[in-house]
């Protein structure tokens, strides 16, 4: 499993920086999960920023295993005025497998968190049995 930590202040030109990372990290997955991953990652940090001042950091952690990659994003919890409440959390709901939300694990700030089923490389599960003497 690989694991990535990155925070963020909370300005709105972070949204897009943690977006290009999630598509980054995705690529090698191919352009189609690639791209959902920067869309899901775009609407969680749209949604932090509803609840991280521009002094304040919101955090996205992302956890890649061979079937499955999870976004999680930590922000503060306090919402900042001026930023109203957004719609992003139904993009995630529509392009995630799994998603949710819910308080800090020290009882304060507010975590949403995503899941993204990934295709299994067949070929290449193939190739590793058969060179372990193995059948697909």
């Amino acid at each position: 499993m690989a694991m990535y930590r990155q925070d963020y202040p909370g300005l709105p030109e972070m949204v897009e920086i943690a977006a290009q990372h999630a598509r980054a990290v995705l690529s090698a997955w191919g352009p189609a999960q690639a791209e959902t991953a920067e869309q899901i990652v775009r609407a969680l940090a749209e949604d932090a920023l509803t609840r991280t001042a521009p002094e304040s950091l919101f955090t996205l952690t992302t956890c890649i295993n061979p079937t499955e990659v999870s976004f999680e994003v930590c922000d503060p919890g306090v919402l900042v005025d001026g930023r109203g409440p957004t719609s992003a959390l139904a993009e995630v709901s529509r392009l995630a497998d799994t998603c949710g939300t819910r308080r800090g694990r020290d009882g304060s700030g507010h975590v949403s968190w995503a899941g993204l089923r990934l295709p299994l490389d067949l070929d290449g599960q193939e190739q590793a049995l058969a060179a372990k003497g193995g059948q697909a």
